[in-house]
This record gives C-alpha cells, structure tokens and sequence, in this order.
C-alpha cells in the first residue's frame, strides 16, 4: 500500500472519518434540539469550523492526487512524486486547511436570542455577534478557496490527462481503445488498462465530491448574504439534504476504492478474513513500471 497515489488515499479517508465522527452526529442531534444549544462554546465553534478544515483537506489531497497522475502518466519522463514529498504536502494540507478554518471559529459563538412570537429567549450556536460583512466575507473566501479554485485545477489536470490518454490510445493501437482489454500479463497493454481505470476512479471521486457538497457551499453563502443561520432551519428540508450527501460523501469513497482498486480489495479480504496482510510489492512494481513502459 506504500505508494503516492494510495498515501494520498489514506489522507482523504482520514478526512471523512473525521467528519463522519465528529460533525455529523451533531448535526443530526441539531435537528432534534432546534430549540437549545447547551453544548457550549467550544463545541459550536468545533462543529462549524471542523467541517470546513475537512472539506478542505479532502478536496486539496484530490487535487494533490490529479497533480501526481497527471505526472505519472502524462509527465513519466520527468521527476515523479515521492513519498517524502507527498508527506509534506499532505502536511501542508492539513496547516492549510486549519488555518482556513480559522475564521469560522472565531465569527461563530452562542448567543442567547430572545423569541418575540413566544416571548422567550433561547440559547443558539450564531454569528450574530461579529459584524455581518465579516461572515460573508468569510462565507465567499471559503468558496472560493475550498470548492471554486480547487476544483478548477483538478479538472485541469484531469482533462489533460484525457487528452494525453485518447492521443495514446490512438498511437498504440489503429482501432482506439481496442487493446486495452488485452489479458496477457507481458502485454504493455494490460498496464495502461490499469493505469486508466485508476485514473477513472479518481475523476468519479472528485466528481462525486464535486456534486455532494455543492449544496453546502451554496446554502453557505446564501446564508450568509441573507443574514439567516444555519441554528435556525436545523429541521429545514434543504439541511437534512445536506447532511445526507456530506454523509454520502463519507461513504462512498470506500466503495469505489474497492470496485477500481485490485490493491484495496486485497486489503479489505485479508482484514475481513483475518488472513495476514498481502504482499503488494507486486502492485507497486507493476505502478512503476506502467511509468516507464507508457512515455
């Protein structure tokens, strides 16, 4: 398992058990406490800046990952990422991704905000307390920074990387693609297929992660120029929508690694079948040698 592409794999799984354990189950508890946030100041700065350090995290590691295939596969004749390089980087995410994050810790706070329909005053995780221009400045750099211009590299770098693999496909084989289904294990082939259907993986991946918290970003910023919060419809229709694709979005990584990914389900039946660990020496050679054997 020790090669770039599924170090950069592991990170972006560390981000979704992070979200998946820590926000979410508050969130929901939201949903059935509109009324109340007794849970302090701590945890209503945590619950709304710990998301965006995660997304975060998890949408620069997939641009990190469509940088190093763009590399491996399109660029295989200059220096490839290395598994000291990529450990800084991924360091650098997570520095990155907490600074960002920083923001949103400080414009959230607990208020006590008083009901005029009932006459009563209830305590709320709100921003009401820092200046208005402040939360939508914060709302639109946080779009921008973690959804707009991360998303526009990657899909730059996996559009080049369709280029370079149709203009490959036409060069190796007269019919197209035709050959790519070659089955022998000598056959060079058979390491571009794998190289592909990695590369296919991914772009779902970011895809995916692309469509699941569009509607995150977007309640975001309407939120904010609106001056609503999100306190206040944790039972809306449009949030339980969100939480239901930042759950899906926790969820379904694990599934594609398995369906694309030889290498990862070998890994899950020997955990599953309590076998020892497999050998994946292999796996890592044969990565190496698609590098050199498709220029």
């Amino acid at each position: 398992m020790r090669n770039v592409t599924n170090i950069f794999i592991c990170n972006l799984a560390v981000s979704d058990i992070l979200l998946a354990a820590f926000v979410l189950p508050q969130k929901i508890h939201d949903i059935s406490h509109e009324e109340h946030f007794h849970e302090g100041e701590f945890l209503c700065k945590f619950v709304n800046s710990f998301p965006v350090l995660c997304i975060t995290s998890s949408i620069y590691t997939l641009v990190g990952i469509s940088f190093e295939r763009r590399k491996a596969i399109a660029e295989s004749s200059k220096p490839q990422w290395t598994l000291r390089k990529v450990s800084q980087f991924i360091s650098l995410i997570w520095l990155f991704s907490t600074l960002v994050s920083v923001p949103t810790m400080v414009e959230y706070s607990v208020a006590e905000i008083y009901d005029n329909e009932r006459n009563s005053s209830y305590l709320s995780c709100t921003n009401i307390k820092v200046p208005r221009l402040f939360s939508l400045f914060n709302g639109i750099s946080i779009l921008c920074v973690s959804y707009i211009i991360p998303l526009i590299f990657m899909w730059f770098n996996y559009l080049k990387l369709a280029w370079f693999v149709w203009k490959k496909s036409k060069e190796v084989s007269p019919t197209g693609l035709g050959n790519l289904n070659a089955d022998t294990s000598n056959n060079p082939f058979v390491l571009f297929k794998h190289r592909v259907k990695i590369v296919k993986m991914l772009i779902l991946v970011a895809g995916l992660f692309a469509v699941s918290w569009l509607p995150y970003f977007l309640s975001m910023v309407t939120m904010k120029i609106t001056g609503e919060d999100d306190s206040e419809n944790a039972g809306s229709s449009l949030n339980l929508i969100k939480i239901f694709l930042a759950t899906f979005s926790t969820a379904y990584n694990v599934v594609l690694y398995v369906i694309f990914n030889s290498n990862f389900r070998r890994g899950f039946r020997s955990i599953l079948c309590c076998c020892l660990p497999p050998n994946d020496v292999g796996v890592t050679m044969v990565d190496r040698t698609a590098t050199v054997a498709i220029p």
